[in-house]
């Protein structure tokens, strides 16, 4: 369950960093700018650290995916609370009062991503004639079918799940660590193509293109159909 926590100053969560360490839950830790670019993947949990509320702001989430989100406020603030709430976020707790209920809410979120994870991996995927059985591993159009490896499928199924949007190598690499030894920044290229490869062999009119030194996105209108 990767976790990472995000802070607006310099102060450090100590209490919340020691209580996963106890819980055997690995996390990491960044300072939270409005201009800092985050690369989370679709089913990582993040906690933000409000130690001065009046610095939050609605658009510091903006790259986070606010249902994997967890605020935890270190004052009781009602009006904050809600207001944060009613920003689409998992929840909003005090801290450190309600870490063993943040506890159980994460386990609950880490449980329902792992079974949306794994719906990515075994979806139908539509893109205009082309058919993407990413659980049979089969590409097919105007009769022509072709077969990829388990690494090919489950690297277009990722790109497929989020079209038209860069996904970077580092959540590949993680969502790839899953089913076996991370890769290395070289092997995902080659991977890459190897996936290029076989969507011309299908005859896709779906463009995958190189964002340099970012990561990859996947052109068109895909849709899943599972």
């Amino acid at each position: 369950m990767p976790i990472h926590i995000f802070t607006l100053s310099e102060s450090k969560p100590i209490e919340l960093m020691y209580f996963l360490m106890g819980a055997d839950i690995e996390f990491d830790l960044q300072t939270l700018e409005a201009s800092t670019p985050v690369d989370i993947g679709r089913n990582e949990i993040n906690i933000i650290y409000l130690r001065e509320v009046a610095k939050f702001k609605p658009n510091l989430i903006r790259n986070l995916e606010k249902q994997n989100t967890f605020v935890m406020l270190s004052a009781a603030d009602p009006a904050a609370r809600l207001a944060i709430i009613e920003l689409g976020v998992s929840e909003c707790l005090h801290y450190p009062t309600q870490f063993k209920e943040l506890a159980i809410k994460m386990r609950r979120r880490a449980e329902i991503n792992e079974r949306s994870s794994l719906a990515i991996y075994l979806s139908k995927y539509l893109c205009d004639d082309l058919q993407f059985d990413a659980q049979a591993r089969t590409l097919k159009r105007d009769g022509t079918l072709v077969k990829l490896s388990k690494m090919e499928s489950r690297i277009l199924a990722l790109l497929a799940s989020r079209p038209n949007s860069i996904v970077s190598k580092g959540l590949i690499d993680r969502e790839m660590g899953r089913a076996r030894a991370a890769l290395h920044s070289r092997a995902i290229d080659v991977a890459i193509s190897s996936v290029r490869a076989r969507l011309r062999s299908a005859g896709a009119q779906s463009e995958l293109m190189t964002i340099r030194s970012i990561g990859y996105r996947l052109n068109g209108h895909w849709v899943s159909n599972a």
